[in-house]
């Protein structure tokens, strides 16, 4: 999370105690937002530790934007969507920075390949932890 000075995080109300453990270090983390019903005390917890953080439920982030629409600026394919970090098994965990572009051309290539493989072949090709991040496409 310093690597990329991130500012936000979601997560899931489950995850919320992992938090406690790296609110801490990483000074540029401002938001929490988190899907689900936390349980009160340990939201009551963090939110006492960490008086400087703000955290938001995924429903009251989503009434906000109701109340203080804006107009959406779409991305450009060369700005950046996501930075996907490897599994750190031969050293630390390094973080690739992915455009749109590059988003887009892999989940029509998994298309193609699901198509072709699967449908015209019967033959399953199992995805690499490379394609990971088109699961969520």
């Amino acid at each position: 999370m310093n690597e990329s000075e991130v500012a936000a995080i979601f997560t899931n109300a489950d995850l919320l105690p992992v938090i406690q453990n790296v609110a801490g270090k990483c000074p540029t983390l401002k938001h929490v937002i988190y899907d689900g019903e936390p349980k009160s005390a340990v939201l009551d917890k963090l939110r006492n530790t960490y008086t400087a953080l703000r955290f938001s439920s995924f429903d009251e982030l989503i009434s906000l934007g109701r109340e203080f629409g804006v107009e959406p600026i779409p991305p450009t394919p060369n700005d950046l969507c996501c930075i996907m970090y490897t599994s750190g098994s031969t050293g630390n965990p390094k973080g690739v920075m992915l455009s749109h572009a590059n988003i887009i051309a892999t989940s029509k290539q998994i298309n193609f390949t699901i198509a072709f493989t699967v449908l015209k072949q019967n033959n399953i090709t199992p995805f690499t932890h490379i394609s990971h991040h088109t699961i969520f496409i």
